[in-house]
C-alpha cells in the first residue's frame, strides 16, 4: 500500500493582497514556510490591491513556467480556484462561470493539481436556507430548483473532471459577497451528492464556519463527511458575542476571521479524527 500524500500547509491567493506578480507571493510564501498555493483564477486579473488573482488565458499560457516556478520553490499547486457563482439568474454570467470552472478543469492537471475549487452557487442566495420560519414550499425559498440546477450544471461538470482525476471541491463558507452558495451546511451536503454521486465531487471544508453557524464543534460533522472532504480550509472565526447580540447570527458583526490557534477549534484533534476517518 502506498503511503498517503502528506498535508501541506498552503495559501490562498485570493486572500494575499498587494502582489501585482505571481513571482513575488510565491517568494513571499516560501519564506514563511508554506507549501502550497491555491491560485484564483477569473476571467481577467484583478485589482491586486483586493487579493491575488490570475486572468484564465494567462494561465493557459504561463502553465509550463508556473510550474517550473513552483518546483523552483518546492512548493505545489493546491488547487485552481475559479469562484464564481454557476447557477446565478444571470444566464451570461453563469455560462461564463461555468466555462471558467470547465477551463481550470481541463489545465488543473498540467499545473500539478487534481483538485478545482468553487463555490456551488444559488440563484436566490444561501441564508435563506437555513432560516426559521420559511416552510417548505415558501416561493422565496425554491430549493427543489436550486437543487435541479445545481444537479444539472455540477453532473456535467464531474463528468468532464472525473477522466481527468480531477475533484471538485466545494467551498463550504456561507455568505460571500454575490457568489451565494448552496454548500454551506452539512444537511444540504448531503442533498448535493445524492443528486450528483461522483466520487469527482467534494468538499473544501471550511471548519470555522460551522463554529459561528452553529455554536458546535465542526469536528463531528466533518467525520461524517470524510469521504468527501477534498481540503481543508485553515481559518477560524470566533464568535463575538456581544456583536451577535446585536446583529444575529446572519450578520456582520458576530464573528471575526483570524489565524489557527486564534479560536476555539481544537486543530490537532480535528486533523487526528478525519484523518482516522480516511481523510488524505
Amino acid at each position: 500500500m502506498s503511503a498517503a500524500p502528506p498535508l501541506r500547509l498552503g495559501l490562498a491567493t485570493a486572500c494575499a493582497q498587494g502582489f501585482a506578480d505571481l513571482d513575488d507571493l510565491l517568494d513571499w510564501a516560501v519564506v514563511r514556510g508554506l507549501e502550497s498555493i491555491e491560485l484564483n483564477v477569473a476571467d481577467r486579473a484583478g485589482d491586486p490591491a483586493r487579493g491575488f488573482r490570475l486572468a484564465v488565458d494567462a494561465l493557459e499560457i504561463q502553465a509550463p513556467v508556473i510550474r517550473t516556478g513552483l518546483a523552483a520553490r518546492a512548493l505545489t499547486m493546491a488547487c485552481l480556484a475559479p469562484m464564481g457563482n454557476p447557477l446565478v439568474a444571470s444566464t451570461p454570467q453563469a455560462a461564463a462561470s461555468r466555462r471558467l470552472i470547465e477551463r481550470c478543469i481541463d489545465l488543473a492537471p498540467a499545473l500539478g493539481t487534481r483538485v478545482v475549487k468553487t463555490f456551488a452557487g444559488s440563484s436566490a442566495g444561501q441564508l435563506v436556507y437555513g432560516l426559521p420560519g420559511m416552510p417548505n414550499g415558501d416561493p422565496r425559498t425554491p430549493l427543489p430548483v436550486e437543487l435541479a440546477a445545481f444537479a444539472e450544471v455540477f453532473g456535467a461538470l464531474a463528468e468532464r473532471a472525473a477522466p481527468l482525476g480531477v475533484r471538485i471541491a466545494l467551498e463550504t463558507a456561507p455568505r460571500g459577497g454575490g457568489e451565494d452558495k448552496l454548500a454551506h451546511a452539512p444537511w444540504l451536503w448531503a442533498e448535493l451528492f445524492q443528486r450528483v454521486p461522483s466520487a469527482a465531487l467534494g468538499l473544501a471544508f471550511d471548519p470555522s464556519r460551522l463554529v459561528w453557524e452553529t455554536g458546535d464543534d465542526p469536528t463531528a460533522a466533518a467525520v461524517a463527511a470524510a469521504a468527501r472532504i477534498v481540503m481543508l480550509n485553515a481559518s477560524v472565526a470566533p464568535v463575538l458575542r456581544d456583536g451577535r447580540a446585536r446583529a444575529g447570527i446572519s450578520g456582520d458583526n458576530g464573528w471575526r476571521t483570524r489565524m489557527p490557534g486564534a479560536g476555539s477549534i481544537d486543530w490537532a484533534a480535528l486533523l487526528r479524527a478525519l484523518c482516522d476517518a480516511g481523510f488524505r
